[in-house]
């Protein structure tokens, strides 16, 4: 059975039973790491191949997808085979780990995926993309744009309640009558921050401030907002 597949590699399919992970492989694979790759295979299937080391038949890249998928039950893998030494294979199992950490997140338009994915997929589930819900609400709280009302948006959780009406919105002072904050305490650190955004008895508050300062600030996002405050207020102590 090959539903697990893509169409476009069923060809290269091959029995899990002949191939040998890597003995010499440097690249752990974490719990948490194996049940993503595991649930990124159920939900979307295999669409990239494992590269396989002909002699010995040796996964070269993609073992942690190959324990994934023992795991899943399944016989089949689809897989390149390449005819080389050991010490290219090894070279290039070593090559095909560090390149893919050596990226980098952009946090904003992840946050804007995120946000979309949210909004309009009907399975989304951070747990399917690697994250869990801690991870997504910080990424949310610091790099989430404001949506067309002023607010940035507030992630839920898949499955719980919606959360509860905010009240009615005070009215907004004008611009020039914003007060900006004392400069924040040294002791407060980017986790109280956090947690004070998330605090459901605070969040009103907290939003309050922000579309003030945003509105005082001309700015879009809560990064660049909080940024632009802690500036003035520094600027304006002759820190």
């Amino acid at each position: 059975m090959l539903d697990n597949i893509i169409d476009g590699l069923k060809p290269l399919a091959i029995d899990i039973a002949s191939l040998t992970p890597d003995p010499d492989n440097a690249r752990r694979h974490s719990d948490r790491n194996l049940d993503a790759i595991a649930r990124s295979l159920s939900q979307f299937g295999q669409r990239k191949p494992i590269v396989v080391q002909k002699q010995g038949m040796v996964v070269r890249a993609g073992n942690g997808t190959l324990d994934a998928a023992q795991r899943l039950g399944w016989k089949q893998i689809a897989a390149v085979i390449v005819d080389e030494d050991s010490a290219e294979a090894a070279a290039f199992a070593i090559a095909d780990n560090r390149t893919g950490e050596l990226a980098e997140w952009d946090h904003r338009a992840l946050a804007a995926t995120l946000t979309a994915l949210n909004d309009n997929w009907v399975d989304y589930d951070p747990h399917l993309l690697g994250f869990d819900e801690g991870e997504v609400a910080r990424l949310m709280a610091d790099f989430a744009p404001f949506d067309a009302a002023g607010d940035p948006p507030i992630a839920t959780v898949p499955g719980e309640a919606e959360p509860k009406a905010a009240p009615p919105k005070k009215t907004k002072a004008a611009p020039e009558q914003v007060q900006l904050p004392d400069p924040v305490a040294p002791q407060t650190t980017g986790v109280q921050a956090v947690q004070l955004f998330l605090d459901p008895t605070q969040h009103e508050a907290v939003l309050e401030d922000i579309r003030a300062l945003s509105a005082h600030f001309q700015t879009t996002n809560v990064t660049d907002t909080v940024i632009r405050a802690l500036q003035s207020a520094r600027k304006s102590h002759g820190v």
